[in-house]
């Protein structure tokens, strides 16, 4: 499965490859509590992504993969990394468990359990010379 376009409250579009279509076509019947209509739909391809974000501004300690994670979990440093140790984070959509990877304007991290956030601009340092640094948390 790949992206999901919400295009309103009763509809969106689930981009999956061909292997899996039919088995989603015949059995998803229900999200959660919710029944669902499902029906292939073809896209064009200059169709376009809907997209929302929630601009947050962050401090972080280094542009460290495990600094980031950190703000974006609100958990310690610690289990952040450990988060991206096991798995639970992607940089730029590729899973890595580098802790100390560099986090450069334009990625993309995605934290399971958190979101999936894009990485915008540093936009200067603290008084004691941390980062500020420009999230958009797709919503």
């Amino acid at each position: 499965i790949g992206d999901i376009a919400v295009i309103s409250e009763a509809e969106a579009v689930v981009f999956v490859q061909d292997r899996i279509k039919d088995y989603i076509l015949s059995e998803l019947k229900k999200i959660g509590r919710d029944g669902v209509k499902v029906e292939e739909a073809a896209v064009s391809p200059d169709f376009i992504i809907p997209r929302s974000y929630e601009h947050i501004t962050a401090v972080v300690a280094s542009p460290r993969l495990d600094a980031v994670v950190k703000v974006i979990s609100g958990k310690s440093r610690e289990t952040a990394a450990e988060m991206v140790r096991s798995g639970l984070v992607e940089l730029s959509y590729r899973q890595t468990d580098n802790v100390s990877a560099e986090v450069k304007e334009g990625d993309i991290i995605s934290v399971r359990g958190y979101g999936k956030y894009a990485v915008g601009a540093a936009t200067g340092q603290t008084k004691s010379g941390r980062l500020k640094i420009e999230l958009l948390k797709y919503i």
